[in-house]
């Protein structure tokens, strides 16, 4: 296969953060590999980007353009699965309408591209008002090491019959549903492997979160009971520190030391923070 030449889809799926979906979308544009497609599907906006959406031409610097407007918000799951379904890429990825790319996200992908591996991912940089923190993560995941927790990320680059064949984006689940996702297609492709590269702008700043508290520990708890069965002893007492984690309530410091070099950077912060904030005030 000569990478140069194969399709990518790129699909983002958006509501009610016009501004956010301009920086995301411009940023899939200015990708340095041009055989892509972007995949919109807006879940339903009411603040002018369906208006916004549809004056986009077909092709915008050679980079098709597919667009789906969702009379009413069905949830993320929902219209990422209609973007996978609709997409005609054979290798495929995400892109949350409040995150951005580098320039080479795409072509850092196709030349480390290696079908042995279920999926492939990169390092992200988190950035907060004017503060940015590379987060490195292991070199490569296994199965059972992903049992324990999220240490991918929000996103991956795969072949779409693979994210196909493992049954698409849980629509029951509140949270957790990229983990879910990723567990599922690990568990039938096996190792994932890391490109060792930070090609992604994860924007920690508060915009409205689409998940809340509840729905959060609701869809992790929900996504742990669905693996506990594949679960060892530890990797079930690191996903119940993640559920008392996710339920508000404070954990000891030792565990929640414990916890931080495997958890992505911005969980693993909150967890150190909420251990000790019981017994010192800021």
């Amino acid at each position: 296969m000569k990478h140069d030449t194969v399709l990518v889809s790129v699909y983002i799926v958006t509501m009610n953060r016009l501004n956010l979906f301009q920086r995301a979308l411009e940023s899939v544009l200015c990708q340095d590999y041009n055989q892509l497609e972007i995949i919109i599907v807006d879940n339903g906006s009411s603040d002018g980007t369906v208006e916004y959406i549809r004056s986009l031409a077909d092709f915008i610097n050679g980079v098709r353009i597919v667009s789906f407007l969702l009379p009413e918000n069905k949830g993320a799951c929902y219209a990422r699965n209609y973007a996978i379904k609709n997409a005609n890429g054979h290798f495929i990825t995400g892109l949350d309408d409040d995150d951005y790319f580098t320039p080479n996200r795409i072509s850092a992908f196709m030349s480390n591209y290696d079908s042995k591996y279920a999926f492939i991912f990169a390092d992200d940089i988190f950035f907060k008002s004017d503060v940015e923190r590379y987060y490195k993560k292991k070199r490569e995941v296994t199965y059972s090491q992903l049992l324990s927790l999220n240490c991918v990320g929000n996103q991956i680059f795969v072949d779409r019959d693979r994210l196909i064949a493992a049954g698409l984006f849980d629509t029951t689940l509140k949270a957790s549903q990229d983990y879910d996702m990723w567990l599922r297609v690990s568990e039938k492709y096996g190792v994932a492997k890391n490109i060792c590269i930070a090609t992604q702008y994860v924007d920690n700043n508060n915009h409205g979160r689409i998940t809340n508290g509840r729905n959060k520990f609701s869809g992790y708890y929900r996504c742990y009971q669905k693996y506990k069965k594949n679960m060892t002893r530890d990797n079930r007492k690191v996903q119940l520190q993640v559920l008392m984690l996710a339920s508000g309530k404070p954990i000891p410091f030792s565990k929640a030391c414990l916890l931080f070099s495997m958890l992505e950077l911005k969980h693993s912060l909150k967890v150190i923070v909420k251990s000790i904030s019981k017994y010192i005030k800021f």
